[in-house]
């Protein structure tokens, strides 16, 4: 990693606006506008496709496999969009060699809680009832999106639908009660996010719902049965506790479980990878493991 990379980067996010204080259409455009410094690679060609009712961006680049699915679901919590993440999504579908399914669920607060979560939900039973062997999806997410995957997976097994392979999370937000002790111990740290952000965007998100359902924070919900999976955050986050809190939970209820602490790395550093040598090596790792999860000879059931 080079220092003088990381210090660019982490420049230009101490220079991003005020995010507990600005109204929300502000905030949607200025995540995009900030996605735009990861293009997408021009040779990965997308289709607007719906799993039920629920609108979905299909990836696919070249020598990508068709019969493998990748169901992301985006950070920002009620911000984030399809579009700002286009990026890190087609990279992740390339370095696993797969198709992306990008999910376009409804955000809050016009949607109010659980209707994320019950999108993110029905996309996925959709894939399925669709005819998809679940042992060809893998899923995957970052941030507020990492957060929804977990609860995704633990719905699952509250519906009685198979799980995916495996599951891959970065900077996962786990606990929108923001009770982490990373939340007071990396304050001065975090060049992105801060305790008034994350309370902010758990207000909007929740609409006065319990901050410790498990439908909306997933270090709350029952984890036993979820199928092996990859946590990466970096070390300097506020929200570096809810991935090590995750961790332990997961091990503890038998899940196959890697944490991967990043030194130094800001929120979601892979969106970075035109420009830091980690977030390459990030995405790359989390192709390596999802692919070998996608060709281990065992599957976890629910």
């Amino acid at each position: 990693m080079s220092d003088s990379e990381l210090s660019v980067i982490e420049d230009q996010l101490r220079g991003a606006p005020d995010f507990s204080k600005m109204p929300i259409d502000e905030m949607r455009k200025t995540i995009d506008a900030m996605a735009d410094g990861t293009p997408s690679d021009p040779s990965i060609t997308y289709e607007q496709i719906k799993l039920g009712h629920v609108p979905v961006e299909a990836g696919l680049a070249p020598g990508s496999r068709v019969d493998h699915s990748l169901l992301y679901f985006h950070g920002g919590g009620p911000t984030g969009s399809v579009r700002s993440y286009r990026g890190l999504v087609g990279r992740i579908g390339q370095a696993t060699g797969i198709r992306t399914l990008a999910v376009d669920f409804r955000l809050p607060p016009e949607h109010p809680f659980p209707t994320s979560s019950d999108d993110a939900l029905a996309a996925y039973r959709a894939l399925i009832e669709d005819g998809v062997d679940p042992a060809t999806i893998v899923i995957c997410g970052d941030s507020a999106g990492g957060g929804l995957a977990i609860v995704t997976l633990a719905r699952l097994r509250e519906e009685g639908l198979p799980n995916p392979r495996a599951a891959a999370v970065m900077g996962p937000w786990t606990d929108l009660s923001s009770s982490g002790q990373s939340m007071i111990d990396m304050r001065h740290k975090d060049v992105l996010l801060s305790a008034e952000v994350c309370n902010r965007m758990a207000a909007l998100c929740l609409g006065g719902a319990d901050a410790r359902h498990p439908h909306a924070s997933a270090l709350f919900a029952d984890l036993t049965g979820l199928p092996p999976l990859l946590i990466q955050v970096g070390s300097r986050e506020v929200l570096l506790d809810d991935s090590i809190r995750l961790a332990r939970r997961a091990a503890a209820a038998e899940v196959s479980v890697v944490l991967e602490i990043w030194p130094k790395m800001p929120h979601v550093w892979h969106q970075f990878s035109d420009s830091l040598g980690e977030a390459r090596a990030a995405i790359t790792r989390i192709g390596s493991y999802l692919k070998e999860q996608l060709t281990a000879n065992t599957v976890t059931h629910n």
